[in-house]
């Protein structure tokens, strides 16, 4: 009997150190970073898409809201591709902000816009979009794949 006390008493010791020692790291740890519920410092929520809109004619979507005002704000590159029969990807353009006036602005919040592209009905298309918002000299990237709704 004297043996099983010891045994209960050494796992209740061992409980209270692990506890001891893991509640101030954890609570540290939460005071270090502040939980945001943005994507990131520059960047509250973004979304892109792609939509048919009758005779081949395709539009790239793009919507990026920053966590205030921005010095940029928008899409820096679009890249499209042809998806293949075998689920591969074919380049076909690369779509620059400083070739395409719609696709970044500056000092905004937030941005909505599209570019266009004429495709082939019977083609399924991607695109991979560089989502941008910067203040101050910092800002911050995301990459999307698009894909057609």
């Amino acid at each position: 009997m004297k043996s099983q006390g010891k045994v209960i008493l050494f796992k209740l010791i061992a409980i209270i150190l692990i506890v001891a020692l893991v509640v101030p790291y954890s609570a540290m740890a939460a005071s270090v970073e502040e939980i945001q519920p943005y994507a990131s410092k520059y960047l509250s929520a973004y979304n892109t898409y792609i939509c048919h809109t009758g005779s081949g004619q395709y539009q790239i979507w793009y919507e990026v809201i920053g966590t205030n005002d921005m010095d940029e704000i928008g899409v820096l590159s679009i890249e499209l591709y042809e998806v293949n029969s075998d689920n591969s990807l074919t380049w076909i353009t690369t779509y620059l902000y400083e070739d395409h006036d719609t696709m970044l602005v500056y000092d905004d919040w937030y941005h909505c816009s599209y570019v266009s592209f004429q495709g082939s009905s019977t083609k399924t298309y991607k695109a991979y979009v560089c989502i941008w918002a910067g203040k101050n000299g910092g800002g911050d990237t995301r990459y999307m794949w698009a894909t057609l709704v």
